[in-house]
């Protein structure tokens, strides 16, 4: 007789855990963003070097306001990410994994998933992701959760983005 398994947990987020976390769901965001930003830096670079060649030296705060707000948007979204994260902190989520679906269970409020739903997973040294969108991701902590529940998950989602 097969038997369908099904896997309740329930998880309880650390501060480890969670700052694993929102270093993760930060590289993911930029890494989506990473050759248009690349584009811009050189594109930024060339005409630096036109406006000295061409003798506007005054133009040349434009590009240095470009890298300033470049900066300070990189500084605001590391630390948005990291203060969203971290508000999981001490809080208790339960998740139940079955051959049709993920569930996740808060205080009143419950999401169901079906597996084709989830786009990829990635698993670092603390936490294993399933990822719905490129940078939005349930969160299962490996001490808590279980290599058989992640391997579980691995088998029904199929898509592994672990090449970062």
């Amino acid at each position: 007789m097969n038997v369908a398994q099904v896997f309740e947990l329930s998880v309880t987020y650390g501060e480890p855990e969670l700052r694993a976390a929102a270093k993760k769901l930060f590289w993911r965001h930029w890494k989506s963003r990473l050759w248009m930003s690349m584009l811009s830096v050189l594109g930024m670079v060339c005409i630096s070097a036109m406006f000295i060649y061409l003798g506007f030296f005054s133009m040349l705060w434009w590009v240095a306001l470009y890298f300033a707000v470049s900066l300070i948007l990189w500084v605001y979204i590391r630390w948005l990410t990291e203060r969203r994260t971290l508000k999981l902190l001490g809080k208790s989520v339960s998740m139940r994994m079955t051959q049709a679906d993920f569930s996740v269970m808060t205080e009143g409020d419950t999401h169901t998933f079906t597996w084709k739903r989830f786009k990829s997973f990635q698993q670092d040294g603390e936490n294993f992701y399933l990822f719905i969108f490129r940078t939005m991701a349930y969160i299962l902590p490996i001490r808590q959760v279980g290599e058989s529940a992640i391997e579980f998950a691995k088998a029904h989602v199929v898509v592994s983005s672990d090449r970062a």
